[in-house]
């Protein structure tokens, strides 16, 4: 249960990274996520995934697509407090 709750944690990292992300390509001058803009990081991966399993399997992306969530979601905290 204590690693479930640690892979949830990660999960909801990487997906609040890609939130970040394609909230500022979006909108450049918010810079906050909130909870209902975790939607925004959902839809981000559920287009890169379509995109990119119309040419290559995903398995060949998912370790990308994770450690560049956790990049982007590390860029966020960074980003917030300053």
């Amino acid at each position: 249960m204590i690693i479930s709750t640690i892979f949830n944690i990660f999960l909801i990292s990487i997906i609040a990274g890609y939130s970040f992300i394609f909230k500022n390509f979006i909108n450049n001058k918010d810079n906050e996520v909130s909870n209902l803009d975790l939607l925004y990081g959902i839809i981000l991966l559920i287009l890169l995934s379509t995109v990119l399993n119309l040419f290559f399997p995903l398995k060949y992306f998912f370790y990308i697509t994770i450690l560049f969530g956790f990049i982007f979601f590390l860029y966020g905290l960074k980003k917030k407090k300053n």
